[in-house]
Order: C-alpha cells, then sequence, then structure tokens
C-alpha cells in the first residue's frame, strides 16, 4: 500500500461506523462514510454483514467516493464498464436502468492465462465479458451506429472478475452493487483484435461474437451466448456508455477501453475453477481462448 493512500483510507476509515444505518435513511456519516466502509471490505478482504443503507440513487455517489479511494492502490482510469446490460439482471436488482462503473489500471490482468488466489480477494464472481477500444475521440459525436462503431480500433476477449465487498447473506440490491464501483475488481484480457474494415463491417463484426464458457478442469458446461446479449447489439451498450459518462462531464478518448456486460451468467469463483471462455467471431484469426485458474 502506498503511503499517500493509506494515510487517506486511514482517514476515511477513522469515521467508519461499526453497524449499519436503519433502512430507508442515509448511511450514518454520509457517503464518505459508507465509501470508507466498503473500501476497507475490498482492500481487507473482509466482506461486510451489515451493509449501508443506502437511498434510492445513493450508490453511485458512494461509489464514486470508493473508486477516488481504491485508485491510490489500482491505479487511474483506463475505461468503463456497463453491469445490469440485461433486462433480467436489472430486473433481478430493481434496476431501471444499467449501472457505470470505472475500470482502474491495476484491475486488469494481461492474458489469456491467469491465475488469481481467493484468499486475499473479497468474494468474486467470474463471467465472460466482452472488451472494445476506442481509437478516435469522434465517438463523442457520433449519431449513427455505424459513426460508433468507426470510432472503435479493437475487440478485446475479456473473462471479468468481479467483487462484492458484501457477505453472501446480504441481498444485493442495485444502489449496494453501484456503492461498490458496480463490481468493477479484476479481468482477465486477451489479445487486442484490430477492428478493421467499413463501419458496416466492424458493426456486423460485433454483432456476431459468440462465447463458451466452461469449467476446463470438468469439463462442464458454464454457458454460452451471442452478442445480442448485450441490449442487443455490442453497439447499443457503447452508445449507453458514451451518453452516461457524457452527462457526468466525461468524455471518451483514443485508448480508452469499455467492458460491455456479461455474455455468460456469473459464477461464484472457488478454489480449484479453471474459467474458460472461448470467442468466436473476433476476427480473421480464429476463436480467442482466456483462462483464468484460481487458487486458495
Amino acid at each position: 500500500m502506498t503511503r499517500p493512500f493509506a494515510a487517506l483510507l486511514a482517514c476515511a476509515l477513522a469515521v467508519a461506523p461499526a453497524g449499519a444505518s436503519p433502512a430507508g435513511a442515509s448511511p450514518a456519516g454520509g457517503p464518505d462514510t459508507a465509501a470508507a466502509r466498503i473500501a476497507r471490505a475490498l482492500l481487507s478482504a473482509r466482506p461486510l454483514a451489515d451493509p449501508p443503507a443506502l437511498r434510492a440513487g445513493e450508490g453511485p455517489a458512494v461509489g464514486a467516493r470508493v473508486r477516488r479511494l481504491l485508485a491510490g492502490r489500482l491505479g487511474p482510469v483506463v475505461g468503463y464498464k456497463a453491469a445490469l446490460t440485461s433486462h433480467a439482471a436489472r430486473a433481478r436488482l430493481g434496476a431501471r436502468q444499467p449501472l457505470l462503473g470505472f475500470l482502474l489500471r491495476g484491475m486488469l490482468l494481461a492474458g489469456p492465462r491467469a491465475a488469481i488466489r481467493l484468499g486475499a480477494q473479497p468474494p468474486l464472481l467470474v463471467e465472460a465479458d466482452l472488451l472494445v477500444r476506442v481509437g478516435d475521440a469522434a465517438i463523442d459525436t457520433a449519431r449513427a451506429d455505424t459513426e460508433l462503431a468507426a470510432a472503435l480500433d479493437a475487440v478485446i476477449a475479456f473473462v471479468e472478475v468481479p467483487a462484492l465487498p458484501y457477505a453472501p447473506a446480504v441481498r444485493l440490491d442495485a444502489e449496494l452493487l453501484a456503492a461498490a464501483n458496480a463490481g468493477a475488481w479484476l479481468g482477465v484480457t486477451g489479445p487486442a483484435v484490430p477492428l478493421r474494415g467499413t463501419p458496416g463491417e466492424r458493426l456486423r463484426r460485433l454483432g456476431a461474437v459468440r462465447v463458451h464458457a466452461r469449467d476446463a478442469a470438468t469439463g462442464r458446461a458454464l454457458g454460452a451466448a451471442g452478442a445480442a446479449a448485450l441490449m442487443g447489439h455490442p453497439i447499443h451498450v457503447v452508445r449507453w456508455l458514451r451518453d452516461r459518462l457524457r452527462a457526468e462531464g466525461v468524455r471518451l478518448r483514443a485508448g480508452d477501453l469499455l467492458s460491455l456486460g456479461s455474455l455468460t451468467p456469473p459464477v461464484r469463483a472457488r478454489a480449484g475453477l479453471v474459467y474458460e471462455a472461448r470467442y468466436e467471431g473476433l476476427g480473421p484469426g480464429g476463436p480467442v481462448t482466456v483462462r483464468v485458474r484460481f487458487l486458495p
């Protein structure tokens, strides 16, 4: 832990209460205290059995504070994620729209093979996701789907490993997920596959991506889906992220990464699981496989 971050976190945690606030009330001590408790749960791998009670709409503000606390350890923002991009996921957590999360540099592990030790981590999930990379700042003013696609320069296989700073018995809702930076914690990237061709061809390629996930240790299937699982088409998630960020005064730049959401159902990470996601349709080079092994 860097000294500046340690001092920042210690100062924030000094005011964190031991218990949750009453249901329906703002978290005791306000968003700063709630964020300090969540950041401590993530960094200490000690999930909260009594998370802050957040009112409707408070989750994103707490999540922004959590992100600032984590940045001292995990580095600057390198991209953005959309969570709850499927209707079923939003309905399950009572969300009316997707959630925005921020990807920090230290969250991304270079693959396509990686191992994660569970003992030093908060409770983890694992799922097959998809990244695209911004190639042109013109994405900020793009109108048509083809214009959005033309502003992307690469597509990347991505196995996301979200973290929940809450004990398994806690009933998760959209506010708590937003307060935890939409679950952004770790992820393993495959190679960046150039997105070439006319804008229409790029759009078709994105729509043709398909993934199959399995536990390579046992051969058990863990889910399969096509790009339509991402709000009907990945470009729709790109548009949502662009518009959501622009509403917050954030402009996308070349090199920014966009995580477009879960293609397969999330599963609990456990020791011995070897999560393997095989992506088809990323490019002319054939399928890309990303594999994550979970160690005790």
